[in-house]
């Protein structure tokens, strides 16, 4: 497979972010998204719920910031910021405390996300933002596992 001219790979990053950051003031509008991520996600791993209802002080609000956490490296990680591949590592590490060391939870974490968006953008979402998605997933991912 050829690799990307830099310059095509960095467009394609901006049209990304630039992508996300449109979907998620759509999101807003409609609401808070958090809950219906997390359902999602603890729908699909219910092991996740139980360390959450462990873990002292981790209930919406904490949902929340970890929600808004996560958006942000997106949006960085799509727009080609420097310091996300070092803090993806960070967040692994801490993230092996909780037992969540799995790259499995990652994704269905991210696809969980993806799912909603899609949902509240409903006929306005496109192929293209499928595309998107799934690149941001794949570098946020392999972020994760470096």
């Amino acid at each position: 497979m050829a690799q990307q001219p830099h310059h095509e790979a960095a467009g394609e990053r901006r049209d990304d972010a630039a992508r996300l950051l449109r979907q998620l003031e759509v999101c807003a509008d409609h609401g808070d998204i958090t809950a219906a991520v997390y359902d999602r996600f603890f729908a699909i791993h219910p092991e996740a719920a139980a360390m959450f209802e462990a873990a002292p002080g981790a209930g919406p609000i904490t949902q929340g910031r970890m929600l808004a956490y996560v958006l942000d490296l997106l949006v960085d990680q799509a727009s080609g910021q420097s310091y996300v591949p070092e803090l993806l590592r960070s967040v692994r590490q801490d993230h092996v405390g909780y037992g969540a060391i799995d790259l499995g939870f990652y994704a269905d974490f991210l696809a969980a996300l993806a799912d909603v968006v899609h949902g509240v953008l409903g006929s306005a979402w496109q192929p293209a933002d499928t595309m998107a998605w799934d690149r941001m997933r794949v570098q946020l991912l392999a972020g994760l596992a470096a």
